[in-house]
């Protein structure tokens, strides 16, 4: 993003002039907050840097406690809020719009939707692949959006942060030689979240909901982590084996270990009961467990509705239908995979 800036000013100072004129018929006022590009850049560096830095204390000590992490990630998204103006001032709801249009509220929102998305991508990365797949995708479909609507500043910051990801993919999938560690993935998530508070204040074109569809993945998980977490009495902080790239890895390893048994003529109940012991249902799988196998499926599921999203991106009833169909497909797929494993356990248990 910072060589976007320096070697195509004119290109960048051009379109912010254009969405400078363009908020002004914007009922998200704060369009032409931030300024000139090279502004822009620096409320997100310096915004950037209290999120990289307490992931990066975290990679080096594993010391920090779950709230001082999370203060130090409200610390760099007030800056950048407070900093671009670029918060939240209408989700296209009746009613709650009234609500948001108070910069209170419509800060306070865009607050607990940056931690959300800092920590949103930092939980999808537990597979290998998985988290560059996804933002890659989440930033392919603000960048074309962003191209559709001409918005040359987050067009460009989204193609910056996409061609890095893709260049880490090979050393990260399918066998994991280099990883993001929690400074990466808070750092993918902050820049990824911004870029689409950027593109929705900065163009009036752009649903708000767009965001939830070009995130869809994270943001399932998240917000149905927040609700297992609630309902089970576990910390909101706390890790667990439930997300559903862990429960579709347990499921793979399952039917892949039963066929290969299968194959292999072995397959009989003592060899069943064994395998299923094998499992560590509440633990952590083999090593020789399937990785980066699984990440592809769940590559095809976010895709899927991050380009419909791009579709619709104008559109806040069809984003709001896609939306709530991908959260019913998600709990449901979220269940069968945690029924499946829970009856492996229990047959498991008793062989």
């Amino acid at each position: 993003m910072v060589c976007a800036v320096l070697l195509q000013p004119e290109v960048l100072a051009a379109r912010a002039g254009g969405s400078s004129q363009q908020a002004g018929n914007s009922t998200q006022a704060g369009a032409a907050a931030a300024g000139s590009p090279l502004q822009v850049l620096l409320w997100w560096l310096l915004g950037l840097a209290p999120v990289a830095g307490v992931g990066l204390v975290e990679d080096l000590t594993q010391r920090i406690r779950p709230r001082i992490r999370l203060l130090w990630m409200m610390l760099g998204s007030l800056i950048w809020l407070l900093g671009t103006g670029y918060w939240l001032h209408a989700l296209g709801v009746p009613g709650v719009d009234v609500l948001m249009a108070w910069p209170a509220v419509g800060v306070c929102f865009s607050l607990f939707a940056c931690l959300g998305a800092i920590n949103a991508y930092n939980i999808i990365d537990g597979l290998n692949g998985l988290l560059a797949g996804v933002a890659g995708l989440s930033l392919l479909a603000i960048a074309i959006v962003a191209a559709q609507v001409g918005d040359a500043l987050v067009l460009q910051g989204a193609c910056c942060l996409a061609l890095a990801l893709l260049g880490w993919l090979p050393f990260n999938w399918p066998r994991a030689r280099l990883f993001a560690g929690d400074g990466g993935a808070y750092c993918i998530g902050f820049i990824t979240v911004t870029l689409l508070f950027a593109l929705v204040v900065r163009n009036s074109a752009v649903s708000p909901w767009f965001g939830l569809t070009a995130a869809a993945l994270p943001v399932a998980e998240t917000l149905y982590s927040m609700w297992r977490r609630f309902r089970t009495g576990m910390h909101a902080m706390e890790p667990d084996q439930s997300h559903l790239h862990q429960l579709m890895r347990h499921q793979v390893h399952w039917n892949r270990s039963r066929r290969l048994m299968h194959e292999s003529g072995v397959l009989g109940h003592q060899a069943v009961a064994a395998l299923r012991r094998s499992l560590h249902l509440h633990g952590e799988l083999p090593a020789r467990a399937p990785n980066g196998s699984v990440s592809p499926w769940l590559w095809s599921l976010h895709g899927v509705v991050a380009l419909l999203g791009v579709l619709l991106h104008g559109n806040t009833p069809g984003l709001m239908v896609l939306c709530l169909v991908f959260g019913v497909v998600y709990v449901v797929l979220h269940r069968k995979l945690d029924d499946a494993r829970e009856r492996v356990s229990v047959v498991g248990g008793a062989g």
